[in-house]
């Protein structure tokens, strides 16, 4: 399992899991982008002097015989597993929209983790990554740590126009090193557009690239392997990923696991600066009470606000060893990452100290955050960590159109200006505008019903959700559900107690607690 990823590395895939997986990639990442970086605008030309490559075309396959799909074809795999593994690797062929055959064809990359025993039970677990747009296999390269594999198959796949899978929905067109010459949230909007014409070009529609899609290709992915029953292991929109699937495909599934709960019903847009404000007062909070935190870093809470204001009016420049990148950062970056960090248990408790150093002028806690955005696009990779267009493709097709902009300021009333203004939705929105998605059925807004076996997790310092499992979505789940409640949350689980007692149980004839301890 990944370790603490904000501090650890320089992947964007790590420095931006609380924009990508937790779904406010525009929320909190203009903000920064706009408020980070050099370069000139225009020159062709990445900040640190490397010429902006064209993106690599993938249009639609062309399907000669429709009645042939859904097929599992063997493949190699487009990724690098590690070394001790065997991993068996396929493409799923679907059609791109199920309506329409002339639409096209879809390759969806899959992996297969075995078991390590050598008569493993016969329902495997599939992992949903979040997003939406996120890929799986490239972030979770090592699923070894995955205590399901004790005993089941783990089965990998990347969504739909996301990572390995083809076409990509990715938009290199916002390379974030392009993005911190440009310098405005507003030409992140004409990028997205450039890359949406790009797409449709290429025979990319759209509208078939939501939840329900997904929830299509697993069933069918489900019946390509043979496979009588699974698990369902969702984290962050993976998770709305599994709930979507217990509504319109309920039979195969035999357990749930739902890590960082996203019910469709949530108006995630208008809950942004709530839920990220009630993530920092839950910060300081833990610190105040813990004796040595507060001795070591008192006032914590107004000091973080203090610098935050200070960074805004004079930010701090953080150097690139080498001198190859510059970087302004700002109250609204040193915001973002906080933020970010709060998604991992392993962070947390570094940030009372980060903001210490950052308070005294000292850089290094920023340093690999700021790399992560600055190089997470390389564009001559073939796969990227985050598929924008996916992810607009599914928020602007099943989340704008149940919110506004009325929602969110009513949700934010009460809540600081900075927090407001920096987790304010107006870019996500004027995307949607233009991106030209017919809004989802109204289904995709209502709560999920299912008397499926669920385990809800979630995340006491969790910034893009409520904690305590949300007693209304258990009351929808009739099924035997329990909720232990740990750290952080939208990553793989760092306590693993719960998942594999919940799958031991069942499989064994026995009724899952209701209650367990993470």
């Amino acid at each position: 399992m990944p370790g603490p990823p904000v501090l650890l590395g320089g992947r964007r895939r790590f420095a931006l899991r609380g924009l990508a997986v937790a779904l406010v990639v525009v929320l909190s990442g203009v903000t920064l982008l706009a408020a980070i970086g050099s370069g000139e605008e225009g020159t062709g030309r990445t900040a640190d002097g490397r010429p902006m490559p064209t993106p690599r075309r993938d249009p639609v396959t062309a399907v000669s015989d429709p009645a042939s799909l859904p097929r599992l074809e063997d493949a190699e795999c487009r990724f690098e597993p590690p070394a001790w593994e065997t991993v068996t690797c396929h493409d799923l062929v679907v059609l791109q929209d199920r309506s329409d055959p002339a639409a096209g064809a879809l390759h969806l990359h899959v992996a297969v983790y075995p078991a390590d025993s050598t008569q493993p039970q016969g329902d495997p677990v599939v992992f949903l990554t979040g997003g939406p747009g996120a890929t799986a296999l490239i972030d979770y390269e090592d699923f070894s740590a995955y205590p399901f594999r004790l005993e089941r198959d783990l089965i990998v796949m990347d969504q739909r126009g996301t990572g390995s899978s083809r076409p990509s929905l990715a938009c290199p067109e916002t390379d974030p090193v392009d993005l911190l010459a440009y310098g405005s949230g507003f030409r992140q909007h004409e990028a997205l557009e450039r890359c949406r014409e790009r797409l449709e070009d290429d025979g990319v529609r759209l509208r078939s690239y939501s939840g329900a899609d997904i929830a299509d290709d697993l069933t069918e992915l489900r019946g390509a392997l043979g496979i009588d029953r699974w698990n369902l292991y969702g984290i962050s929109y993976g998770s709305r990923l599994a709930l979507t699937v217990m509504r319109d495909h309920p039979e195969g599934i035999r357990s749930v696991i739902l890590d960082g709960a996203y019910p469709p019903q949530v108006d995630l847009y208008a809950e942004g600066a709530l839920n990220a404000s009630r993530a920092f007062t839950r910060l300081f909070a833990a610190c105040a009470a813990d004796v040595s935190c507060a001795r070591d870093h008192p006032d914590l809470e107004d000091r973080f606000w203090d610098l935050v204001a200070d960074l805004d009016r004079e930010p701090l420049t953080v150097e690139q060893p080498g001198g190859d990148a510059e970087w302004q950062v700002s109250g609204a970056v040193f915001l973002s990452f906080v933020f970010d960090s709060l998604y991992y248990a392993d962070a947390i408790p570094t940030l009372p100290a980060a903001i210490g150093e950052v308070e005294a002028g000292r850089t290094e806690a920023l340093l690999s955050y700021l790399e992560g955005y600055a190089h997470g696009h390389d564009l001559s990779h073939d796969q990227y960590d985050i598929s924008e267009g996916m992810h607009f493709a599914a928020q602007c097709r099943e989340e704008r159109p149940f919110t506004d902009r009325a929602a969110y300021q009513a949700r934010s009333r009460f809540l600081r200006d900075d927090v407001v203004a920096h987790f304010d939705p107006g870019i996500d929105f004027m995307i949607c505008d233009t991106w030209k998605v017919p809004p989802a059925p109204a289904v995709e807004n209502e709560p999920v019903t299912s008397a499926i076996p669920t385990l809800l997790l979630s995340g006491e310092f969790d910034p893009s959700r409520r904690p305590a499992g949300r007693p209304w979505l258990r009351r929808r789940l009739s099924g035997r559900s329990a909720t232990p409640t740990r750290a952080a949350d939208t990553a793989p689980s760092s306590t693993w107690t719960a998942h594999t007692r919940w799958l031991q149980s069942s499989s064994r004839g026995q009724r899952p607690p209701r209650m367990m301890p993470a």
